[in-house]
């Protein structure tokens, strides 16, 4: 959508060759990608001579409105009290650690059972 908002309209090669340096998509993914947005009318496509022209449906303002909107409403319930308590703290470096306390003593440790006797295997008879 980035590449759409940016320039547009465009081709579908226009658009692999902007997306190259920051994808290794193959040309096919990025086909199925357009077809799927103008199958969700978030992209039109204009057919023009033998290709297609593709251009947003939608602008990034309302986009990003829309996608604030469903998390906010998904992740805190809609309460923007709670986004806002939640990311206050994001970013901030976590406090320093307390100074360390002295070692406890440690409990005397228990003697070890005495080890069992075992008795050596049978060895089987050899089948005659």
């Amino acid at each position: 959508m980035k590449v759409l908002w940016a320039k547009s309209p465009q081709r579908s090669k226009e658009i692999m060759e902007a997306l190259a340096p920051v994808s290794s998509w193959h040309p096919n993914t990025v086909k199925t990608l357009l077809t799927r947005l103008v199958n969700k009318k978030a992209v039109n496509a204009k057919s023009e001579r033998n290709h297609y022209l593709f251009s947003p449906a939608v602008s990034q303002a309302d986009l990003v409105a829309d996608e604030s909107a469903e998390f906010l409403a998904r992740v805190f319930d809609g309460d923007l009290k709670r986004l806002q308590s939640h990311f206050k703290g994001v970013g901030k470096e976590a406090p320093a650690p307390a100074a360390a306390k002295p070692a406890a003593k440690a409990a005397p440790a228990k003697p070890a059972a005495p080890a069992k006797a075992v008795a050596p295997a049978k060895k089987k008879k050899a089948a005659r």
